[in-house]
């Protein structure tokens, strides 16, 4: 995958900068929003965390994807400006940790203790 920076437009109001991308991925789907977080902060020499994916989209049949992505100066501008479900997507989900059941065997056995 490579990755073509298309537009750099300074944003001081917003204290960040705003990327428009282009990523070649022949014979392959869609990149993954973490990839193309990976890829872009690299590329741009910026820590990953202050980079925020707007969007990517994949025209049907082509081999590159075209998307938007908003680099921040601070942390603390980047919480206060961006809506919190952009900051979710593409990490891995948490799964909710489960009660572990008991065997049956262990079951057998504390009945027995009592």
């Amino acid at each position: 995958m490579e990755v073509e920076i298309l537009e750099e437009k300074e944003n001081p109001l917003l204290e960040r900068k705003e990327v428009q991308f282009r990523i070649s991925h022949p014979n392959a789907a869609t990149p993954r929003r973490a990839e193309v977080l990976e890829l872009l902060s690299k590329k741009l020499g910026v820590k990953p965390e202050l980079v925020v994916i707007r969007r990517i989209s994949t025209l049907h049949g082509r081999s590159y994807s075209s998307g938007l992505a908003h680099i921040y100066q601070r942390m603390e501008r980047l919480l206060s400006v961006e809506p919190k479900h952009l900051l979710e997507r593409g990490k891995p989900k948490e799964k909710a940790e489960k009660p572990e059941e008991k065997k049956p065997e262990e079951k057998k056995a504390e009945g027995k203790k009592e």
